[in-house]
């Protein structure tokens, strides 16, 4: 799973994504299916054409038709880390346990230069030792749109982000959502959807103090 915004979307189609060992075997990725999100984000769920080696090391990297390869990185304030998933040897995805339960936490909420940022928290009491996707709905209750798109945990969170350059979906100042999630392990095997968690926009729009 990987996201994309800005230029990136008119390459997206015709560029070619890999999973890089430190021996350095490369393994092609399948685009299963494309998501569009608001403001030019792009979620892309990726697949291996064919079975990783056990108790491996992979990195991501990416591949543009002019042939540039560079390994995938996340940032976060002054820190870069790969992208990397170290495999188990196991030849089956163990299914998940059916106990998982999701809460709604908080919303935080910082702000912006036009208009506030933040996220929608949900608390996750996971009893799995496997990865857990949570396919993720959001509904518009005024015009019911609904945006769907796929979460993993940070530290035993969902985050539903609200952001001005690079958001899923974004949230209007007051009008009310509904959000559920359906919990599946890696190979796409899914429980049962939750129940739907009813939010209202709270992230306010400010005007330039300048011209």
């Amino acid at each position: 799973m990987s996201d994309y915004f800005g230029e990136y979307n008119k390459q997206v189609k015709t560029q070619k994504f890999y999973l890089v060992s430190e021996q350095g075997d490369s393994i092609l990725l399948q685009k299963n299916k494309i998501i569009k999100g608001e403001n030019s984000i792009l979620e892309i769920l990726l697949r291996p054409i064919q079975e990783l080696k056990p108790n491996t090391t992979y990195a991501m990297q990416e591949e543009h038709k002019e042939g540039y390869k560079r390994v995938l990185v996340k940032r976060r304030k002054d820190k870069e880390w790969k992208y990397w998933w170290k495999t188990k040897n196991e030849k089956q995805v163990a299914l998940l346990d059916s106990n998982i339960r999701i809460n709604y936490k908080k919303v935080y909420i910082y702000g912006g230069l036009t208009k506030d940022n933040g996220w929608y928290i949900f608390g996750v009491n996971k009893h799995s030792k496997s990865e857990v996707f949570y396919k993720t709905e959001v509904v518009d209750l005024k015009t019911k749109k609904k945006r769907v798109f796929y979460k993993t945990e940070d530290e035993g969170q969902i985050h539903i982000e609200e952001d001005v350059c690079s958001s899923y979906c974004l949230f209007k100042y007051k009008r009310k959502y509904k959000i559920r999630f359906t919990p599946m392990n890696i190979d796409g095997v899914p429980l049962k959807p939750t129940k739907w968690f009813y939010v209202r926009g709270v992230f306010r729009k400010y005007k330039l103090p300048y011209k």
